[in-house]
């Protein structure tokens, strides 16, 4: 199944790039340079652990809509467009850091709850006794 949503993904970006090219008439190798930190920025904010885990739909869906209110801000108030960039890295670095404070987190409580060990790394419903 990750083959055949790879496969996809790659023959979906070749149509694109090849729709792309003979819209522009042309086509530069820096022409999607600047999608690229959009892209992991949305995910990311969306709640996409680096670490791993799991993709939603409506995370993505949120880290997008927040992304688009942080670049339309920063055009309201007229703020340099060069510092966009440097402005979406530092929320980048702002949602790692939490990402992995929270993951910190959980594994400290986990390891003071005796409830959430067993040998098959499930865990222990309430009211059974701990191993």
């Amino acid at each position: 199944m990750i083959v055949w949503a790879n496969v996809l993904s790659g023959g979906f970006a070749s149509l694109a790039a090849v729709l792309w090219a003979s819209q522009l008439g042309a086509a530069a190798p820096e022409t999607g340079d600047t999608w690229l930190i959009v892209s992991f920025a949305v995910a990311i904010i969306g709640g996409t652990g680096l670490s791993g885990g799991v993709i939603s739909a409506f995370g993505l869906l949120m880290g997008a809509a927040i992304f688009l209110l942080i670049k339309h801000g920063l055009v309201e108030v007229k703020a340099n467009p060069y510092f966009a960039n440097a402005f979406l890295g530092l929320l980048i670095l702002l949602t790692v850091v939490v990402d992995r404070a929270r993951e910190m987190y959980v594994a400290r409580v986990r390891e003071r709850d005796p409830r959430s060990r067993s040998r098959a790394g499930e865990r222990i419903p309430e009211g059974c006794p701990t191993p």
